[in-house]
């Protein structure tokens, strides 16, 4: 997340952060880093760190308070990632800024698979993780775009080819990471 934050230019410095699922490491991390005025924490599932425990898909906020929002190796668990995206982008005010980020499995797939008659039993064999209930592809983030926002996408696998091989290991990247920057304009 750091070397993503940087390279998209996020500032969230005495604004209002809206971090979906985060773990304790990247809640410090933000904190320090990052400086919100505000972090709101949330998670579907009750933590001591929450801020707000709720369903993504229907966040007790008003429109338009949020500055920045993170979803950070989130939205391939959950089922309804189009409803989350949704209420993200009515909370984000006027120039805000998304921090997406899902690994592509297999690595550098290019479409994402979903098959909602999956069972779970087969989601590792499928989309390489017991609790991932798709496979993003490259072309993930092109399904949250609409006329209301510009999209940027980094393709950590383009840094190891022009190079950056140092970035991938200082910032603990693997090369089928992949994030995009939304920005609502």
């Amino acid at each position: 997340m750091p070397y993503s934050v940087q390279r998209f230019g996020l500032d969230a410095a005495g604004k209002t952060l809206l971090h979906l699922g985060p773990s304790r490491m990247e809640i410090d991390w933000v904190r320090k880093w990052m400086r919100p005025r505000l972090h709101l924490v949330v998670d579907l599932v009750r933590k001591p760190f929450n801020t707000i425990t709720c369903d993504a898909t229907a966040l007790p906020l008003r429109d338009e308070t949020v500055d920045v929002a993170i979803a950070w190796h989130v939205l391939e668990h959950i089922l309804d990632d189009v409803g989350v995206m949704r209420e993200i982008k009515r909370v984000l005010k006027r120039d805000g800024q998304i921090l997406m980020s899902v690994p592509t499995f297999p690595p550098g797939r290019p479409t994402t698979y979903e098959d909602r008659s999956l069972p779970r039993e087969r989601y590792r064999e499928v989309h390489g993780h017991r609790d991932h209930v798709r496979s993003p592809g490259l072309d993930y983030g092109d399904r949250f775009l609409d006329s209301h926002f510009s999209m940027e996408r980094l393709d950590v696998g383009d840094l190891a080819s022009i190079g950056n091989e140092g970035d991938l290991m200082r910032f603990g990247l693997g090369k089928n990471h992949v994030a995009w920057h939304f920005r609502k304009v």
